[in-house]
């Protein structure tokens, strides 16, 4: 792998295609030499970012999935347009997953919501 890349996936902002979000997190976390067990709790904190993105994404709108992939480390940022600023609730239960998975953070504006994950293997390179 080079030192870094990116990956960008684009799917529609519906939770019938947040399996699509889980399933790419898997296999670049893999790649990236991310353990069993990171590769799950990196997989899982990224399905919570999407079922919250799709939860405030406006009417019809594409759920954007950047990936930033170095040794040893991922970063994720999951974006989506919104219809006016949101907010995101950091005492639910989902955000609370998210916290406790990947080092987390949420910025919204008045049409987008940028949710960004940031985890590092716990592996020797």
């Amino acid at each position: 792998m080079p030192d870094t890349a990116e990956v960008v996936l684009s799917l529609p902002a519906d939770g019938a295609f947040t399996h699509v979000l889980r399933a790419t997190t898997a296999a670049l976390a893999a790649r990236a030499d991310f353990s069993i067990d990171e590769v799950d709790d990196l997989r899982i904190a990224a399905a919570e970012a999407g079922a919250i993105a799709v939860r405030h994404a406006a009417p019809s709108a594409q759920l954007t999935c950047t990936f930033t992939l170095a040794a040893a480390r991922v970063d994720l940022v999951v974006e989506v347009p919104t219809a006016g600023t949101v907010e995101v609730d950091r005492d639910s239960f989902g955000w609370q997953v998210l916290a406790a998975l990947a080092d987390a953070d949420a910025e919204a504006t008045r049409d987008r919501l940028r949710l960004l994950l940031h985890a590092t293997s716990t592996l020797e390179t």
